[in-house]
């Protein structure tokens, strides 16, 4: 007659091999598809962040330049969108 261990709430519960090498490999690509959606996003939305930077720029003021200015401090034009 085979014994069966009853596992009580309080009682921990030690999990084999292959469930612990299942749970690192689900954990792996879960962290791995938050990390491609991460790098995803922030390739759909720096075009529109630059259109918005852009379209805030005075005319005089080189819009192509190395490094780019993002947030430029000096100067804000809400006159262009308009």
């Amino acid at each position: 007659m085979a014994t069966v261990e009853r596992v009580g709430i309080g009682s921990p519960r030690r999990r084999s091999d292959r469930q612990l090498k299942y749970t690192l490999r689900r954990s792996g690509f879960i962290a791995l598809a938050y990390v491609l959606l991460l790098l995803l996003s922030l390739m759909i939305l720096l075009p529109l962040g630059w259109m918005i930077t852009v379209a805030l720029k005075p005319d005089a003021v080189p819009v192509f330049t190395l490094p780019p200015q993002w947030f430029p401090t000096k100067y804000w034009e809400w006159e262009n969108p308009k």
